[in-house]
C-alpha cells in the first residue's frame, strides 16, 4: 500500500485531523464571541458533524456543522441555559455552605445536582441533535439513559474530566482538538452504542438535508 495515496492511511487520517481541528475552532470560536451564550447550539453542530462527517463520512463537515446549529438552535440554547444556570446556582451555595451562611446538610444536595446534571448534559446534547423530541421528551430519556447506561455515562464523565486536566495542563493548546474529540467519543458511546437499543423512530428521528451532500 503506498502511504501516500489518495486512499492511504495518510490521506485518511490527516483528513480526520483536519476535520476535527475545523469542528474544535468552529465550537471554540461561536462560544467565545457568545459569551458562553451559544455553547448549547455549537455543542450540537460539534456533535451532529463529528457524528455523520467523521465517523459515518456521510456529509460534508461545515454543511452538517451549521446544519444542526441551526435546526437545533431552541432547545440546545434552552438546555444549555438551563444547566448553565442550574450548575452556577449550585456553585455559590457551595461556596455559601462553605461560609457557613447555608446549613453544611445542604452540601451532598448540590454536589449531587451537580453531578447529575453534567451526567445528563451529554444524552441531551445527542437526543436534541438526533430526534425531534421536544423538551419535556428530551429530559425525560436523557435521565432515563444516563441511569440505564451508567457505565457508559461514568466513562463520558471521566472523559470529560481528563479532558479538563489536559486542558490545563497543555495550556488550552489542545482546545484545538479535544472538543472534537470527545464529540467523536461521545456520539460512538451514545449514538451508535447505547441508542441503538431503543426505538427513537417512534419518536420521528430527524433527517438532514445535508447527509448525503459532498
Amino acid at each position: 500500500m503506498n502511504l501516500f495515496s489518495l486512499d492511504g492511511p495518510i490521506q485518511k487520517y490527516g483528513t480526520i485531523l483536519f476535520d476535527m481541528i475545523i469542528l474544535s475552532f468552529l465550537w471554540v470560536i461561536i462560544s467565545l464571541a457568545s459569551l458562553g451564550i451559544l455553547m448549547g447550539p455549537a455543542t450540537c453542530g460539534l456533535y451532529y458533524s463529528a457524528h455523520h462527517s467523521i465517523i459515518h463520512q456521510s456529509s460534508s463537515t461545515l454543511k452538517s456543522f451549521f446544519s444542526a446549529f441551526k435546526r437545533k438552535f431552541k432547545y440546545a440554547i434552552i438546555g444549555w441555559l438551563i444547566l448553565t444556570v442550574v450548575i452556577s446556582v449550585s456553585i455559590v451555595a457551595l461556596n455559601m455552605i462553605k461560609e457557613d451562611i447555608l446549613p453544611s446538610i445542604l452540601f451532598p444536595v448540590y454536589v449531587t445536582v451537580i453531578i447529575y446534571m453534567s451526567m445528563m448534559a451529554p444524552y441531551y446534547i445527542a437526543l436534541t441533535t438526533m430526534t425531534k423530541m421536544k423538551f419535556k421528551l428530551l429530559v425525560k430519556y436523557s435521565f432515563f439513559l444516563s441511569i440505564k447506561h451508567l457505565p457508559t455515562t461514568i466513562l463520558l464523565l471521566i472523559i470529560m474530566i481528563v479532558s479538563g486536566m489536559v486542558l490545563y495542563l497543555t495550556n488550552y493548546i489542545t482546545i484545538l482538538i479535544l472538543p472534537a474529540a470527545i464529540g467523536l467519543v461521545a456520539s460512538y458511546l451514545i449514538t451508535d452504542k447505547a441508542s441503538t437499543q431503543y426505538d427513537f423512530s417512534l419518536l420521528e428521528p430527524e433527517e438532514d438535508e445535508s447527509i448525503n451532500t459532498i
